[in-house]
């Protein structure tokens, strides 16, 4: 399988990988972000999210005017909208601070927006539930991870993926 990634200088990058089993090989168990890490992530993600909808707020009067009901619903909407797709396409502020990505459990591509919104949905609606299984999980995924098929890589891993591939 070969595939092209741009660099940091612009130019395209080959990478090929003959067997995905492979570039699983040099994770280890002890490298996975803990369950605190991941906790503080998203602890420091919803203060984000908090303020930045709170400025959102200050700064248009055309929500002030509305119900609690519908300021809510839009509080929703931009906390659905950050996590779906800087998770997708980037990384939040929370798994940057705290040096960790989110990846597909089998290819450790990026997952697809699809993914993202099944593992958002899925955390908010287990909750504190699907973090628990964190700590009795070898690879420490939680359920959302489980259902959408992903994994949490911390940096390390990933550039000892990206050696391995190269």
């Amino acid at each position: 399988m070969q595939r092209i990634e741009p660099s940091f200088d612009g130019e395209p990058v080959n990478l090929e990988i003959d067997n995905i089993e492979q570039a699983k090989k040099p994770i280890l168990a002890g490298n996975y972000p803990s369950f605190y890490k991941r906790y503080f992530a998203l602890f420091f993600d919803s203060i984000f999210v908090v303020v930045f909808f709170y400025f959102i707020l200050l700064a248009t009067e055309y929500l002030l005017g509305h119900s609690v009901t519908e300021q809510y619903l839009y509080f929703v909407l931009i906390a659905f909208i950050y996590d779906v797709f800087l998770t997708s396409k980037l990384c939040t502020i929370g798994q940057f601070v705290f040096g960790f990505r989110i990846r597909n459990d089998v290819s450790y591509e990026k997952i697809s927006l699809t993914a993202a919104c099944i593992r958002t949905i899925s955390k908010w609606l287990l909750g504190w539930a699907s973090f628990i299984v964190i700590i009795f999980s070898k690879k420490r995924r939680a359920i959302h991870d489980i259902m959408s098929e992903s994994i949490v890589l911390s940096l390390k891993q990933l550039v000892e993926i990206q050696s391995v591939r190269v």
